[in-house]
């Protein structure tokens, strides 16, 4: 029989780490310490969006992790603040985990994903100007003809269904497609872009709306899968997000305005983690 003082003591250990998931607080130094220190502690939270962030051979990389080892550069040539950081995986990779801890978080945090700018978010989140144009994209098996103007759609796409999140902004612009040219458009809901992917790979009668980061894997990956570029539609734009509390979203409005995004780096940010196809098609949105 264990001994009644050990069990005890398992259970408050127990108590502990329960408390500590539920109010666990994830905490970086402010700009104001930094400032004073010369020294300053920033987490990483991300969960997870492969050439944007990815931990991969023990290594977190991807455009995003790039950019802020760069703004780590340019605190410590600027500012003189000399920046350790790390790198924390979110809770089973969710994305509602995600945004939690950040906005939760408490002066260095950054929360590192394809994060679109919206009002909505920033009633809850500080941002860093936008780092790139998110586009939604018609895509389709590549064994159907290329649309060359929208117009075509109701003839080519007759007959064929939508692969799509419910109650996404995939799943609306869908809406709109079956409102104006397929009225009879069976849309077929699934869990997950990555399962969208693979449904369109392999079925020779689908269609999807994605936006422009899964069109990249998409590139990466060389699946049988092509845009019809006649579709493209600009909305929003991704950024880094921050605890609402946070005093360093000035600092890295500073960094991105110095030009970081139109330099040659940022572009070989791009290349090194997406492609050059990726880059000749990001360029194209400009």
């Amino acid at each position: 029989m264990q001994n009644p003082k050990s069990i005890s003591n398992t259970l408050l250990t127990l108590v502990m780490l329960l408390s500590f998931n539920s109010f666990g607080q994830l905490s970086g130094d402010t700009y104001a310490t930094a400032k004073n220190s010369g020294s300053a502690k920033f987490i990483y939270v991300y969960d997870g969006i492969p050439g944007f962030v990815e931990s991969r051979d023990g290594k977190v990389t991807g455009v995003v992790a790039d950019i802020m080892r760069n703004f780590e550069t340019y605190l410590k040539d600027n500012k003189g603040i000399t920046v350790s950081s790390e790198f924390i995986y979110a809770k089973d990779g969710d994305f509602q985990n995600f945004m939690q801890d950040v906005k939760s978080g408490k002066g260095g945090v950054f929360g590192l994903s394809n994060i679109s700018i919206s009002e909505e978010r920033m009633n809850n989140f500080k941002f860093s100007p936008p780092y790139m144009d998110n586009v939604s994209l018609l895509v389709s098996n590549d064994k159907i003809a290329t649309l060359s103007s929208m117009d075509e759609i109701s003839a080519s796409f007759n007959g064929l269904k939508a692969y799509t999140l419910k109650g996404s902004s995939y799943h609306q612009r869908l809406i709109e497609i079956q409102a104006k040219y397929l009225p009879s458009l069976e849309i077929v809901f699934l869990s997950s872009e990555t399962e969208i992917m693979e449904k369109l790979a392999a079925d020779e009668k689908a269609f999807a709306i994605l936006d422009v980061n899964y069109y990249l894997e998409i590139l990466a990956k060389k699946l049988n899968i092509k845009r019809h570029s006649v579709g493209d539609k600009k909305g929003d734009r991704f950024g880094i997000i921050m605890p609402k509390s946070s005093d360093w979203e000035p600092v890295i409005a500073e960094f991105f305005n110095s030009g970081f995004i139109d330099s040659s780096k940022y572009s070989q940010i791009i290349t090194e983690n997406l492609g050059n196809s990726a880059r000749r098609l990001l360029d194209s949105f400009k």
